[in-house]
């Protein structure tokens, strides 16, 4: 079966009493985390506790990366760990951290693509 495009359709097949059940959910793009958790729970499926705990260590690198990143480019003060970066920038700033973002390769041009 096919969904809309923009739309995911995961389907959930169980054994109840003997007989094949199928059941299908369907996400668009206003789904929330906590509604396809919930529904995998319902189902029978839980996350690897291993796996979690890799993809949570591998996020708080990233954090930290990005973090530093911030720090370096004089978003964030290297003394207020805690401070959160600008939230409003200069059309100027706004130019050298999408420069930066490209270089860092975040971003990638148009005619890299």
């Amino acid at each position: 079966m096919k969904s809309e495009p923009g739309v995911v359709r995961m389907e959930f097949i169980t054994i109840l009493d003997g007989m094949r059940v199928a059941k299908a959910h369907e996400y668009g793009e206003g789904t929330i985390k906590e509604a396809i958790i919930a529904d995998l729970a319902d189902n029978g499926v839980f996350p690897d506790p291993v796996l979690l705990a890799k993809f949570e260590e591998k996020k708080r690198q990233e954090d930290e990366l990005h973090r530093q990143k911030l720090i370096r480019d004089g978003l964030l003060d290297p003394q207020e760990p805690q401070t959160k970066p600008k939230r409003t920038m200069t059309p100027e700033d706004q130019r050298l951290h999408q420069a930066k973002l490209k270089r860092d390769g975040y971003i990638h041009t148009h005619e890299e693509l």
